[in-house]
């Protein structure tokens, strides 16, 4: 290869990691209403580094940092506390870039910026490329090879490496194909010539959403960076990636508006059940109202009764007081009678014994017979009028009697239907207070079954994410203890590493004690190994100091 391909290619590698940086940090930014379109220039007040590296590491940084520096101290501050978050907070080892590179990186070029977001891509990027369910170790690079031959399966292409297997254009062809859903004919195009198939792959490729960071002739004619074909690669699949999380979410989606639905229709249920029992308890309420209504009106009627009962004895106690009473003047007419009977027996007698007295007294005799004949007959009268009297009053006060002994058992008929009513009454008013009570017993439990239902969701939301962002973060932990110790072998696969990933199952406080656990076991096995490399670190340099200690002995020639 001549100086000449040499500078192409260097000036084509500079090029893309341009494009390709800017781009990706401009996009991270977006999620913080920033940007940059200038490498050597956005970046000089520490302000968008600072924020770009929280949202990758999705950490705060701690210590304060001027907002708004006006001058080069100010903004080496911020970024001097950048690069401390980068090594300390992200774990990433810088490879060189200092503060003062980035605010002089209008003057001194941006190279220096260029090798720190090559190192943050392939560790926020290329690493998700390493093959976890192999469980082999490889490189991202080969990762992604490992990627490209899957995708492109049954095109027909050969996908050995980076240097020869993409200059033809076939492979970002059907990759071009694969991401667009298939949106052209792939045989219309594969037996065209180079530029003819790399043309159309970038174009499809751009309308996609993947920018366009390669020339055609450069790809055609193998005059570009190993590693730009690699970046560019990448770009594939981020969006191969981000679509199919989007189907997934799709999928999520639909799966939670399906569950949402059930869920509010299971809500709807439980609250038309919920309405039916408050309208059945009213109902209830309401006829047990009605029955206390009607038994207190019961009660009122039986007071009533009881009442009148008392009236009607006191009236039977008068009718007989009464009876009382006319016996006494039945006896008193009996004696008058009697005196009569004997008056006239007398008058009889005195008659008789008068017989046989002379004409002379015939006068006497017919005046005495006249009288008695008067008595005579007052005394049949008064015979017939106590015969009448005693008729008269004997029928009136039986049937007055047999009135008011019928009207009393009437009433005490009356009196034991209204008790036994009562006492139904009441049983139906017991029955009803319990069927009541239950009613409110359900209600009050479904209530709360609502209650609970809503909070184990807010829960289950809340719980999700946590559990996942943690699981990560002990991920990513285990996947740097081997690269700490060597500097390689970033997040190769192991069984442990596999077993980390997996989801864990079972009550969400033992979930998350298991992994605080493993978390804790994570950090204690990276805090090992930097107190190793520190001790390392401290070693190499007292051997240093002492190799610039020792000093030559000086030798002094004699003067002759």
């Amino acid at each position: 290869m001549s100086q000449q391909q040499g500078n192409n290619k260097e000036a084509g590698w500079v090029r893309v990691q341009i494009q390709l940086f800017t781009l990706w940090m401009d996009e991270v930014l977006q999620q913080r209403q920033m940007g940059v379109k200038d490498l050597a220039v956005d970046l000089k007040d520490g302000i968008r580094v600072i924020n770009f590296f929280e949202l990758l590491s999705g950490k705060t940084l701690k210590e304060k940092y001027d907002l708004r520096p006006k001058n080069r101290i100010q903004m080496v501050h911020n970024l001097h506390l950048a690069m401390q978050f980068l090594e300390k907070e992200m774990l990433v080892r810088n490879p060189g870039c200092f503060a003062e590179d980035v605010v002089d990186a209008d003057i001194h070029g941006v190279k220096l910026i260029l090798g720190l977001l090559y190192t943050l891509y392939r560790k926020y990027r290329l690493s998700v490329l390493v093959d976890k369910k192999k469980g082999k170790s490889m490189k991202e690079e080969d990762a992604l090879l490992e990627w490209v031959k899957e995708v492109t399966d049954g095109y027909g292409v050969t996908v050995e490496n980076f240097k020869h297997s993409f200059n033809d254009g076939k492979v970002y062809l059907a990759l071009a194909h694969v991401i667009s859903n298939k949106s052209f004919d792939y045989d219309e195009f594969k037996d065209k010539s180079r530029t003819e198939i790399l043309e159309k792959a970038f174009s499809v490729a751009e309308e996609n959403g993947i920018h366009r960071l390669l020339m055609v002739d450069e790809v055609a004619n193998g005059d570009i960076d190993e590693r730009a074909l690699v970046l560019y690669t990448s770009l594939y699949h981020h969006e191969y990636l981000k679509r199919k999380e989007m189907e997934a979410l799709q999928g999520d989606v639909e799966k939670n508006q399906a569950q949402l639905e059930l869920e509010a229709k299971s809500k709807d249920d439980l609250i038309k059940l919920n309405v039916e029992l408050k309208t059945q308890h009213e109902t209830l309420t309401n006829e047990l109202n009605d029955m206390e209504k009607q038994l207190v009106e019961k009660r009122l009627v039986l007071t009533d009764l009881q009442k009148k009962g008392v009236e009607l004895d006191q009236t039977l106690v008068e009718k007989k007081e009464s009876f009382g009473k006319i016996d006494l003047e039945k006896n008193d007419s009996e004696v008058n009678l009697k005196a009569a009977e004997v008056l006239f027996n007398q008058l009889t007698e005195k008659y008789e014994n008068f017989t046989a007295v002379g004409e002379d007294d015939k006068e006497e005799i017919n005046d005495l017979t006249k009288e008695i004949e008067e008595i005579r007959k007052m005394v049949e009268e008064r015979k017939k009028q106590l015969a009448e009297m005693k008729e008269k009053e004997g029928e009136s006060m039986a049937s007055k009697f047999v009135e008011e002994n019928k009207r009393s058992a009437e009433l005490g008929d009356k009196k034991t239907d209204l008790v036994e009513e009562i006492e139904e009454l009441e049983e139906e008013v017991s029955v009803l207070k319990k069927t009541v009570q239950t009613a409110q017993d359900d209600c009050d439990e479904d209530k709360k079954d609502l209650e609970k239902a809503g909070e184990l969701q807010k829960l289950y939301l809340n719980i999700q994410p946590l559990e996942e962002n943690l699981r990560r973060q002990i991920v990513d932990l285990h996947k740097w203890a081997p690269y700490l110790k060597s500097e390689e072998g970033f997040g190769q696969e192991d069984p442990k590493l596999k077993t980390l990933n997996e989801p864990k199952e079972g009550d969400y406080k033992e979930v998350f004690k298991e992994m605080a656990e493993d978390l804790e076991k994570e950090n204690d096995e990276v805090g090992k190994i930097l107190v190793q490399l520190k001790k390392e670190q401290l070693q190499k340099e007292q051997k240093k100091t002492a190799k610039v200690g020792v000093k030559k002995p000086v030798v002094k020639k004699d003067k002759k």
